[in-house]
């Protein structure tokens, strides 16, 4: 970590000036907000998460400098920390909006079925039957969980905002960035549905964000692919990198970590979606990257492809109810996998495991999947995006892509994410689209053609039985190799 330069404390300066210029205190009789949440309650467990999220959030579309969002948000967290939060608990008998949003789900739902004719690839289309009898154990009973008003909290945060900035503009605090970040770039659209169910996380300084001291620098990224709404995307962009930072294993075994970070966000959405009658379900990719390794997890079918010396690992395999080992898994359980204009869990959901989807659970499950990758400099870059690329794209037509865009804008990678999100609508791609490309060295290597090298993968301990799992690699259809669950 390193002293920011002059131009960048010029920039941050420039920002609360014209912020604190700005900027009213939101009463909390008001709903005026500068931004929607889709949520009217939250765990006491969940303040962190979405005290970051929310904070990081409102300064981003204030123009904050990104490279001082971390610092910011940190110390709007750490005053938040300090408060008594008993005034903010939810009242449970106050169900008057909440019922509201319940038809409003129901609306959808039914839309979402009268669609299914002319959109067979939507992840799923409820059939409105709340199967209790599937839904995890965890979500049975909420006596023993403490929910704030999420909406009353959260203009307590943004007040916060305000009182950190105008201290800040006030005196600067002590301040130190990382001097070498990634270069990343990222796009996503709605494309040609009625609404965007993707949410996109970058954090390319995790140490300044939770204040970790004395540990090598960590940047983190994910996409989260919604589908039945976008709660569980939100709540997992906003909880999966805080669950897996205060994981017992995340300095000592982080593809562990990943692994429970996955099932704890999972169990923390089923608690919620129990509360608020959520039914929305979400697919996830994530990279954590250190110094020298690269730690994968993912859950469905978003995935994440890494460029080496301009050939493609691919290295994750989308968890498909018609794969034969998760096929058995669900029949095994009493669920169907059957075909309804694609192979679907119980005719509804077109993935085998996801966050959410409360009524399919056990059958759909949230058991992420995990490799790690020592970088040796020759890596050229990694790509994360939902299947509304993969689904239209080959992983080993990456390297072209990328590499032709690159030499077309003379070495500008900025709008690379962008080439690949056009490349996948030109190739018939309907669906939401979100896409990160985060570049591991300053050239990359023209496209050499398939991959051939065996990279080793992790075999991270199963966190519910204690053991470890299989550790095995195979082929995938476009020639490249691929991590298969762990």
């Amino acid at each position: 970590m390193d002293l920011p330069s002059e131009k960048d404390i010029a920039s941050l300066k420039q920002f609360l000036d014209k912020f604190c210029e700005e900027i009213n205190d939101f009463p909390k009789e008001d709903d005026n907000l500068p931004f929607r949440i889709f949520s009217y309650f939250m765990r006491v467990e969940d303040i962190e998460g979405e005290c970051l999220g929310w904070a990081q959030q409102y300064l981003l579309s204030n123009e904050c400098p990104a490279t001082f969002l971390p610092h910011l948000a940190r110390t709007v967290y750490t005053e938040i920390f300090k408060y008594d939060v008993t005034e903010f608990y939810a009242d449970d008998d106050d169900t008057e909006n909440q019922e509201e949003k319940d038809d409003d789900d129901d609306d959808n739902d039914e839309n979402m079925k009268k669609k299914v004719d002319n959109d067979n690839d939507d992840k799923d289309y409820d059939d409105d039957d709340d199967d209790e009898e599937n839904e995890d154990e965890s979500t049975k009973t909420l006596k023993d969980v403490t929910f704030l008003d999420a909406r009353k909290f959260i203009k307590e945060v943004l007040n916060t905002v305000h009182k950190v900035c105008r201290d800040w503009k006030t005196k600067l605090p002590p301040l130190h960035i990382n001097s070498k970040p990634l270069e990343v770039c990222v796009h996503s659209v709605k494309n040609t549905r009625r609404k965007m169910e993707d949410v996109h996380v970058i954090c390319s300084d995790l140490n300044t964000l939770f204040n970790l001291k004395d540990c090598a620098s960590h940047s983190y990224y994910s996409v989260f692919d919604g589908h039945g709404g976008l709660d569980a995307a939100i709540y997992a962009g906003n909880h999966l990198h805080t669950n897996l930072v205060h994981n017992s294993s995340f300095l000592t075994d982080p593809c562990t970590a990943l692994k429970q970070a996955y099932k704890q966000t999972d169990e923390g959405f089923l608690l919620k979606a129990k509360k608020e009658n959520l039914k929305s379900g979400t697919t996830g990719v994530t990279v954590l990257k250190l110094e020298k390794k690269l730690y994968i997890a993912w859950l469905g079918d978003s995935q994440a492809v890494v460029v080496k010396n301009g050939e493609t690992v691919t290295k994750t395999e989308p968890h498909k109810p018609e794969k034969p080992d998760e096929k058995e898994r669900i029949e095994k359980l009493g669920g169907i996998v059957v075909w309804f204009g694609t192979w679907r869990v119980n005719g509804a959901i077109a993935v085998a495991r996801a966050i959410g989807d409360r009524a399919h659970k056990p059958f759909i499950c949230s058991d992420a999947d995990v490799c790690s990758i020592d970088l040796d400099g020759t890596e050229d870059y990694i790509v994360l995006a939902c299947d509304g690329v993969w689904d239209v794209v080959e992983p080993n037509d990456v390297p072209e892509l990328v590499y032709n865009h690159i030499q077309q804008t003379k070495g500008d990678r900025t709008r690379t994410a962008h080439r690949i999100v056009e490349v996948a609508k030109e190739s018939g791609s309907n669906d939401n689209i979100s896409v990160i490309v985060v570049f591991l060295r300053d050239d990359i290597s023209p496209p050499q053609g398939k991959m051939s090298i065996q990279f080793p993968t992790f075999a991270a301990k199963n966190p519910d039985k204690g053991d470890d799992s299989n550790d095995k690699t195979t082929n995938n259809k476009s020639g490249g190799k691929q991590c298969e669950k762990t």
